[in-house]
């Protein structure tokens, strides 16, 4: 968990999750299923209501972790953006809503919580999810009054659209924030 502050004053919290599933490795203790594990989860809702008891108001949150769940996949179908897997540009091929933007091309296999994961996010009065994993997907999509991020791939490893590598930049603005990728300048970066 990482505080952000303005000044002396906490205005946002990071919470930084592990969505397990390495298979690069023999260890038993690293090699485990894909999900985020209740006790990550039991860890946030702590924190969450610890700092909303200790300031007097819950302050909100971003969410980051690698591997993507299954809402964000339910967050493009409710704006009727074409299903991950097909390729497309949002506000291109598709017409962009809600300052909605990116790209999608290549395989999606997403993760199930096995919880109401919108309900716990506006529990715990998280409003930003950022993950990568899925290289050549990086999607900005506003869904539940939360802002569903794909990030920017950063590296030319693995796979990837030689097209689509730079950052993602988060702007944070009173209580509001912004999302924005920021392309390398060539193809190769």
């Amino acid at each position: 968990t990482v505080g952000i502050a303005v000044g002396e004053q906490l205005v946002r919290v990071l919470y930084m999750l592990d969505t397990n599933g390495c298979r690069a490795t023999e260890d038993p203790e690293v090699v485990k299923k894909t999900g985020i594990y209740p006790d990550q989860l039991e860890l946030v809702t702590i924190c969450s209501q610890k700092l909303a008891e200790t300031l007097g108001k819950p302050i909100p949150g971003f969410m980051a972790f690698h591997i993507p769940m299954k809402e964000f996949a339910e967050a493009a179908a409710a704006k009727g953006y074409p299903p991950y897997g097909e390729s497309y540009t949002i506000g291109v091929d598709v017409p962009a809503l809600d300052g909605d933007f990116g790209c999608a091309e290549g395989p999606f296999r997403p993760f199930d919580t096995g919880i109401d994961f919108v309900e716990y996010l506006h529990k715990n009065h998280i409003d930003g999810v950022f993950k990568g994993h899925w290289h050549s997907i990086n999607t900005c999509i506003t869904w539940q009054n939360i802002r569903w991020v794909f990030g920017l791939k950063t590296g030319q490893y693995d796979f990837h659209n030689p097209y689509q590598l730079g950052g993602t930049l988060v702007t944070l603005l009173g209580e509001n924030f912004f999302v924005n990728h920021i392309p390398t300048l060539s193809k190769c970066g």
